[in-house]
């Protein structure tokens, strides 16, 4: 476990209540964090090039859910570990 904690390549966590929009929201995120070298890195990066990465169309229920996500007040506090 301390190896674990020490040097991970990835964690996420969610500490929220369990239910479809929290997972349609980390399903995104875990998609947006594997494929956020290919889409950082190109310069003509658009909304069509996340469509070809597999990720969902604007304005979908993932999108949405990721938004409410980042706007609950847990995510505007500062946080020292």
């Amino acid at each position: 476990m301390a190896t674990k904690l020490v040097s991970p390549t990835e964690t996420i966590v969610f500490l929220g209540e369990a239910g479809e929009e929290p997972n349609l929201a980390m399903n995104l995120e875990v998609k947006l964090f594997d494929r956020a070298g290919e889409l950082l890195t190109d310069a003509r990066t658009t909304i069509n090039s996340y469509k070809s990465s597999g990720l969902p169309s604007s304005g979908s229920e993932g999108w949405m859910a990721l938004g409410r996500l980042y706007s609950l007040p847990w995510f505007r506090r500062i946080w020292t570990i």
